[in-house]
This record gives structure tokens, C-alpha cells and sequence, in this order.
């Protein structure tokens, strides 16, 4: 289009000074409005996304306390919504742009579980769902865990204190059998509750108590039985190795990986 052409369109004459005004007034307004709408798309937040978890989710374990997933923008509680399969989670809170998913730490190791971000969004009205996390816990002893999952565990037992008593134990009165004095069967007692402070049944299949016999050789008091337990459904292989009248040492370890989980060191009565 030539110059005259446009002028023409839009009833302008060159040496028309009034219609020349209204022709720049015309394109002010028009490249007012285009940047108007490229603020405004700039000033639009992008996709809401996930950028990070806490744990990740693969190493979450059987005395998890938490799940934090993370995303890029501020969020919002309305319409958040997070489920699990088994059932594990007992929460869910957000807190400028964090998730945090509160498990209930009461799952065995080995076990698929999946947790859901059915729905969550962010203050500007951004949604993500269907997100979901796959995983299989390991096993592992409380003092191994990272301090924010332990102070998260300790924080979430404060109104309802762990302790040994609310532990049902099977077996353990069968080692009496074997050799094991009162003092030790406390002492075991209280290594297990160490290991997993919130467990509620800790089983030992009385069929696999096998005594090892002790090395002439040795000069060492002790003794060791080797059998095997379940602690809240999760199997373990364990060795304790015993002395005197009250000193006992508790070894569990993992049968599926045959790695060492917990060592409880030489407990005396349980003190």
C-alpha cells in the first residue's frame, strides 16, 4: 500500500493538519493497546509444574514421615486433593509453594505404594492433576533417618509418645528356652522398640530359633541365637549375641537385599 493509498482509506490529506493529528492519534492507540496486550501476556504465569520432592520418592522408607513436592509457582488449598494406595497419608497442606503429603508411617518395606496429586493449584488459578508417585519403601532403623524426617516423626508422636508397652511382642519369652535371662529378654525388647519406635508387633518365628554353637576356641562369654521376625509385616533376618546376665546386642537384617539395617549395640536391661 502506498502512502497516498492509506491516506486515502482513512480520509487523510496529506497537508491536512487536523487529519493528520487524528491519523497519529490512531496509531498512538493502537500501539498503546498492543503493549497493553504483550504486558499482560508477559505478566501471565506459565504451566504450573512440579521442580523438586523431599524425599525422593524412591528413597522414601518404612518410617517415612512426609513426602514434600515443590513447584514454581505460589500455591493455593482450594480444590487440593491427594490420595494413596495403600492407604498412607493422614494429610495434606500447602504453604506458599510447597505440598507437604503426612504419611503415617506404617509401611512395610518392599510393598508398592502410589500416591496421587488428584488436584492442585496455584494462586492464579493454574492446576495440575493426576500426578503420581510409585514406590517401594526400605527398611530403615528411625537414627538413620535424615533429622528432618526424625523431627517430623517426633513432632507428629507428641501427643502420643511412643513406647515400648504399646508393642505387642510374640516369641520373645520362647528364648527363655535358649539360654536368655529375663534382663536380656528386656534388653531385646528394648532394641527392638529402637529400631522402630512406632511398630506395634514385633514377631519371631519360634520354628527358626537356632542357638550357634560356641566356638571352644573363643574366649569371648557370649552367645548367639539366630532366628527370624516380623516386625509390622516386614520380615527380618536377626542374630542377637548375649552375655553375662543382662548385656545384649541386636543385628536385623533386610532378606531381601541381605544388607545390615539395624545394629542395636550392647544394651544392658534395657537402660
Amino acid at each position: 500500500m502506498q502512502p497516498n493509498d492509506f491516506a486515502n482509506q482513512y480520509a487523510l490529506q496529506p497537508n491536512d493538519s487536523g487529519n493528520q493529528k487524528k491519523w497519529f492519534i490512531r496509531i498512538a492507540i493502537a500501539f498503546t493497546a498492543a503493549l497493553i496486550l504483550l504486558i499482560i501476556a508477559l505478566a501471565k504465569p506459565g504451566q504450573l509444574q512440579i521442580t523438586g520432592t523431599n524425599p525422593d520418592p524412591s528413597t522414601l522408607n518404612t518410617t517415612s514421615t512426609f513426602l514434600k513436592v515443590t513447584f514454581n509457582h505460589q500455591l493455593s488449598s482450594k480444590g487440593l486433593s491427594v490420595s494413596s494406595q495403600p492407604s498412607i497419608v493422614t494429610s495434606s497442606t500447602v504453604s506458599g509453594n510447597t505440598l507437604t503429603i503426612n504419611l503415617n508411617q506404617s509401611m512395610t518395606g518392599g510393598t508398592n505404594y502410589i500416591i496421587t496429586i488428584n488436584s492442585i493449584s496455584d494462586t492464579s488459578n493454574g492446576q495440575l492433576t493426576n500426578k503420581v508417585y510409585s514406590f517401594k519403601p526400605a527398611a530403615t532403623a528411625f537414627n538413620n533417618l535424615p533429622t528432618d524426617q526424625q523431627n517430623a516423626a517426633l513432632q507428629q508422636q507428641q501427643n502420643h509418645p511412643p513406647s515400648k508397652s504399646n508393642i505387642g511382642f510374640v516369641g520373645t519369652d520362647e528364648l527363655l528356652n535358649y539360654g536368655v535371662t529375663l534382663g536380656q529378654e528386656n534388653s531385646l525388647e528394648q532394641a527392638f522398640f529402637n529400631f522402630k519406635p512406632t511398630s506395634t508387633a514385633v514377631i519371631i518365628d519360634t520354628n527358626t530359633i537356632a542357638p550357634v554353637a560356641r566356638d571352644p576356641n573363643s574366649a569371648s562369654p557370649s552367645d548367639t541365637i539366630n532366628f527370624s521376625v516380623t516386625i509390622d509385616s516386614q520380615p527380618y533376618n536377626a542374630k542377637i549375641i548375649y552375655s553375662n546376665i543382662t548385656d545384649l546386642q541386636l543385628i536385623l537384617v533386610d532378606p531381601a537385599n541381605a544388607k545390615q539395617v539395624f545394629d542395636s549395640g550392647v544394651i544392658d536391661n534395657g537402660q
